[in-house]
């Protein structure tokens, strides 16, 4: 959570097959919900959680890279960010997670392709959808 907006933590699961180093430097995205866009961009990568404070361990997102013939799982914080965003009218002043609503998240993914025959960019797009559920308080 920070001042108006929900974070959404996303794993992010790759599979990189061939015999080529595959790196994503970029990501864009978009939750869309009663016709309206909300502009989230990556801001944390989880590593782990600290068992001893049942936290997460957050860095700031950066590049990843994808070794040849692996796999890689990365859980990735998304906040909202307006910045660049070309359809302000559709974006609405406040937004929150409502409990029983399904979500749809689109995500487009840039990568680079790093091989013997150079450089291969690439963009991988997605969508994923979601529902909310009642939170449920531990006191």
């Amino acid at each position: 959570n920070n001042e108006k907006y929900d974070e959404l933590i996303i794993p992010l699961i790759f599979n990189n097959y061939g015999s080529f180093v595959r790196s994503v430097y970029k990501i864009e995205s978009t939750i869309s919900f009663e016709d309206k866009l909300i502009p989230v961009r990556p801001y944390f990568e989880y590593d782990s959680i600290d068992q001893s404070t049942n936290n997460l361990v957050q860095k700031l997102f950066s590049t990843f890279i994808i070794q040849p013939n692996n796999g890689i799982k990365v859980n990735t914080g998304f906040k909202y960010n307006n910045c660049g965003f070309t359809k302000m009218e559709k974006v609405p002043q406040i937004f929150h997670f409502e409990p029983h609503k399904i979500y749809s998240i689109n995500m487009r993914f840039y990568t680079i392709q790093n091989s013997f025959f150079g450089k291969k960019k690439e963009i991988i797009q997605v969508v994923y959808a979601f529902e909310t559920n009642e939170e449920v308080n531990k006191e």
